[in-house]
């Protein structure tokens, strides 16, 4: 499977970096703003009680950003032994600002953290139904 950007970009006023949409086997579209490093992550939501975790890693980002991400069907299988191909499925793609923690004169605590930038306030989610 793989997660990648559509052509056409939606023009919008600066301001942080957001998805705008998510598509397997096709493009990921994020809109101008704010160049920095995310957390990009992809879960199935609603075949259970917990979402399943599709990916997640750290990328820099900026409206130029045209991800492809390869995973494995046998992976996903792993993860949902029940996936079933051609499926509709709701896939939460998720953002996240990533600001560090510290550096060479001290670190934060990941409780620091939240209280001075919590995850939502730099954080966007959107659901979206896709087949594998």
């Amino acid at each position: 499977m793989f997660f990648g950007a559509p052509g056409n970009r939606p023009i919008v006023a600066p301001g942080p970096s957001f998805m705008t949409s998510h598509e397997l086997v096709r493009p990921k579209v994020f809109t101008a703003g704010y160049p920095h490093g995310y957390t990009l992550r992809f879960e199935i939501i609603g075949v259970g009680a917990e979402a399943v975790l599709i990916h997640s890693d750290g990328y820099y980002l900026d409206q130029n950003s045209n991800l492809r991400i390869f995973v494995r069907q046998s992976e996903l299988r792993a993860r949902l032994p029940e996936l079933q191909l051609e499926h509709p499925y709701k896939i939460r793609a998720t953002v996240t600002l990533s600001i560090g923690n510290g550096g060479a004169s001290g670190y934060w605590s990941d409780e620091f953290l939240e209280s001075i930038f919590p995850a939502h306030a730099r954080s966007q989610s959107l659901t979206l139904e896709s087949k594998f």
